[in-house]
């Protein structure tokens, strides 16, 4: 009887403990998400066209200086995740499968940037810099890009 106990509560434990090292399974977790809605969106309100990236440096707080994210190994790809796209005037990121959760905006040198976040306008500036710079996003948040001069 006690043998049993023990075999039911080592089952238990080993359950629990491979559940909890796994983590929670949700498609924005893995980084490379698949179901409109699962990430951090982008819309373009702007007549610019608006570099948008679907991956982000891991321990990169939210400020990253250069041309493309070394993140960003497939370049500039439509299709692909680990890429950055040019998202054109009134375009929306939701409407673009590899990028239904887009991590960062980039503001390119010399311009200054503006969107709305969560309720939030953020301006970032690119100007005297010497160099673009991409501003991460906030998972599953809709950011609308409303101004961008340069």
């Amino acid at each position: 009887m006690k043998k049993s106990w023990i075999i039911r509560a080592a089952v238990v434990t080993a359950a629990l403990v491979s559940t909890a090292l796994a983590g929670p399974t949700s498609p924005a977790q893995a980084g490379e998400c698949t179901t409109q809605g699962c990430g951090g969106e982008v819309l373009n309100r702007t007549s610019r066209v608006v570099y948008v990236t679907n991956c982000w440096l891991s321990g990169n707080p939210g400020i990253w200086y250069g041309s493309i994210p070394s993140c960003a190994t497939n370049g500039y790809n439509l299709n692909k995740f680990k890429a950055y796209y040019g998202l054109g005037p009134n375009q929306n990121t939701r409407n673009f499968s590899k990028y239904y959760d887009t991590d960062a905006i980039r503001v390119d040198n010399g311009c200054t940037l503006t969107f709305s976040e969560g309720g939030l306008n953020h301006t970032h500036s690119a100007r005297g810099i010497g160099s673009h710079l991409w501003v991460k996003i906030n998972n599953h948040v809709k950011a609308t890009v409303t101004n961008y001069s340069c």
